[in-house]
């Protein structure tokens, strides 16, 4: 997972939007786990990884760790 997430930080913009659930976010696959990120100033802001829960609940607004 570790080489996933440079990946996001090399090329942030690569990643699928998901702007119809959350604007301006990005998800990644990444076996069981979906990876959704957002870019931050410099660089790339992991917000959540999730395996089975339910995507809209978990990114919902104020619920960014």
């Amino acid at each position: 997972m570790l080489e996933r997430f440079t990946r996001i930080a090399e090329q942030p913009r690569l990643c699928q939007t998901i702007d119809p659930i959350r604007s301006g976010m990005r998800r990644s696959v990444y076996g069981v786990h979906a990876i959704y990120d957002r870019e931050d100033g410099d660089g790339v802001l992991i917000v959540r990884i999730l395996r089975g829960q339910d995507v809209s609940v978990a990114l919902r607004e104020g619920g960014e760790a």
